[in-house]
């Protein structure tokens, strides 16, 4: 998807980041650059369990895509205690549905619960300590 195919009509905007807006699919728009619209760059970021986070460069700083957009759609910044979570796991899945404000706390026992956390000789092998 191009930028030409994408309206200011289609998109919401984050308040606690003025001039940059997201389009409920995981791409962060920047209207900031020559009042023009113009789609960030997600940038791929390992995070500890080896797991692919997006990030942007907004507002002079690097932002996670998902804390971006919860943010819009809570219509808060996120707390010293807060991040996202994503439901199904999959951190490259940033639409809002799949998202929901939670402590680390939380974020390991919806793991667990939902088999998306592993421990032992399947942690090691996950993080290519062990072979297969």
């Amino acid at each position: 998807m191009g930028n030409q195919q994408v309206s200011l009509e289609d998109l919401f905007e984050i308040k606690q980041v003025p001039g940059y807006l997201h389009d409920g699919l995981g791409n962060i728009y920047s209207l900031k650059k020559s009042g023009t619209l113009q789609k960030l760059k997600l940038i791929p970021h390992g995070g500890k369990s080896k797991k692919t986070y997006y990030r942007v460069k907004a507002a002079g700083r690097l932002w996670m895509v998902h804390h971006l957009v919860l943010m819009e759609l809570h219509d808060r910044c996120l707390l010293k205690h807060e991040s996202g979570n994503h439901l199904d796991g999959n951190t490259k899945n940033n639409k809002p549905c799949n998202l929901e404000i939670s402590t680390h706390a939380e974020q390991v026992a919806h793991a667990v619960q939902n088999g998306l956390y592993c421990s032992g000789e399947s942690w090691a092998k996950a993080r290519g300590l062990l072979e297969s």
